[in-house]
């Protein structure tokens, strides 16, 4: 009987940085072009377009990782990825 490795998946300083950076940009775009548009439709069409760019990546990150077996299990919102290891982990040689 084999047992089950949890492991967390956390986000360094770079990810964070990179991540409120182009929150940043596109809330900033979206703004400009719902203040030039004259269109309310296009204004609701413009939001729904710039919230799914920012909605949609975050259900595929991932939450955490299993490894079970032979299996790597990636925990996501979106549904898991499993990884099968198929080889045995080889070590590099520096030469």
């Amino acid at each position: 009987m084999s047992t089950a490795n949890h492991f967390a998946s956390s986000w360094d300083g770079l990810v964070k940085g990179v991540t409120i950076g182009l929150f940043a940009l596109t809330a900033l775009f979206t703004a400009v072009l719902i203040i030039i548009s004259d269109n309310p439709v296009l204004r609701v069409v413009i939001i729904i377009v710039f919230s799914c760019l920012l909605f949609i990546p975050y259900l595929g990150a991932p939450r955490g990782y299993t490894v079970h077996d032979r299996l790597i299990n990636v925990k996501r919102l979106i549904g898991d990825a499993r990884i099968p290891i198929v080889g045995e982990a080889e070590r590099w040689k520096w030469t």
